[in-house]
């Protein structure tokens, strides 16, 4: 059985990541991250189970998919 602190525990420690990386949580909806650096604005989306990864740069929307996966 799985606890039902751990998705909020996930999440803290996702959002926190980011956070050390550069994004802030926008006033509107804590749970979409933005991060504006060097021209572009990167975006990241985390629903519950979902996370979602868009900006105005491909290259730079890879770099971050890449930096959470390793």
């Amino acid at each position: 059985m799985f606890s039902s602190k751990a998705p909020r525990a996930l999440y803290n420690a996702l959002t926190g990541y980011l956070s050390s990386i550069g994004f802030v949580r926008t006033k509107s909806d804590a749970s979409l991250l933005v991060r504006h650096a060097l021209g572009d604005t990167l975006f990241v989306l985390v629903y519950v189970d979902d996370i979602i990864f868009t900006g105005s740069n491909t290259f730079s929307v890879n770099q971050c998919n890449i930096a959470l996966v390793v």
